[in-house]
């Protein structure tokens, strides 16, 4: 409500500024339950929020509904939301009021929201094709079910397919089993199913970071060693790439894995709800950010 400037004290800012205003970020779940993801997404935003002077005010959508969440938003003059919980009544509760919102890592489908989020297709076919032209025939997928779930999620799967079929290849259909999200150690029992299968796949897509750690646990369980008894490829944000992908084969050498930037994905998001503020009128855009695939450190 008010904005300090250097030598001059203290002003009562207009409505339409927004100096001094917070920057939104809707997450799903409740704040106590946040995984460190949530968290490194709140600190990236954090970051990017202090170069424009702002604050940032996270808010847990939990079983909170859509008027209370946009309610709160509305009360702390929130100059724009970014939000990483694709509920379809909030995101309206929000247009309704006026909210400039971004939806960041996954997309509405309909095309009618701004959005910024991964390549996941373009990353999940670079990881298929890797293994495809290192010799694998018989490649497994580690994944979350498809049926029901977010667009991501289907874009992801599809990416995978698509990058076989290119080279005339499939998944096999016996070697493909989800796991219940952001669980690593479910990820853990459906991957210790897949490794155990009679014929084991020996490529295997694991393209969400707890199915990949999921993966890599199940195999140590088993005396099974990646990059030896089979090769994976995992899915990783590049700002946890050193200290939680690396670390999981135990200092010898890691498997590939497609890396993008949690900093790039919230930048571009911001300048966006920015472009959205000062021009409402804008047609919603899709922005996607590099999924790259790494071989090695």
């Amino acid at each position: 409500l008010i904005v300090g400037e250097s030598r001059k004290g203290y002003r009562v800012l207009e409505r339409k500024d927004d100096r001094g205003c917070p920057i939104g970020l809707v997450l799903p779940g409740d704040a106590e339950n946040w995984d460190p993801f949530d968290q490194r997404m709140i600190g990236a935003l954090q970051k990017e929020a202090a170069r424009r002077g702002r604050m940032v005010l996270a808010i847990g959508m939990g079983k909170r509904g859509a008027e209370e969440v946009t309610g709160e938003l509305v009360k702390a003059r929130a100059s724009a939301v970014l939000v990483n919980a694709p509920d379809g009544g909030l995101l309206e509760c929000l247009q309704r009021a006026g909210l400039p919102t971004v939806l960041i890592g996954t997309w509405d489908g309909g095309g009618r929201n701004d959005s910024v989020a991964q390549d996941s297709f373009a990353g999940a076919m670079a990881a298929a094709m890797h293994l495809a032209s290192r010799g694998h025939a018989r490649i497994g997928w580690l994944g979350y079910e498809v049926r029901g779930n977010t667009v991501q999620v289907a874009e992801r799967f599809g990416g995978a397919v698509g990058g076989l079929a290119s080279v005339g290849l499939r998944l096999n259909e016996d070697a493909c089993l989800s796991a219940p999200e952001n669980d690593v150690e479910a990820a853990a029992d459906a991957a210790g199913r897949l490794l155990r299968l009679p014929e084991r796949p020996t490529g295997i897509l694991a393209l969400w970071q707890p199915l990949a750690a999921g993966l890599v646990r199940a195999a140590a369980r088993m005396g099974i060693v990646p990059g030896r008894d089979f090769e994976m490829v995992g899915w990783i944000n590049g700002e946890a790439y050193a200290s939680e992908y690396l670390p999981l084969f135990g200092g010898g050498p890691p498997q590939p894995a497609v890396v993008w930037s949690l900093g790039e994905l919230i930048g571009i998001a911001l300048a966006r709800a920015e472009e959205r503020r000062a021009n409402p009128d804008l047609p919603p855009a899709r922005l996607k950010i590099p999924a790259i695939l790494r071989l090695a450190p």
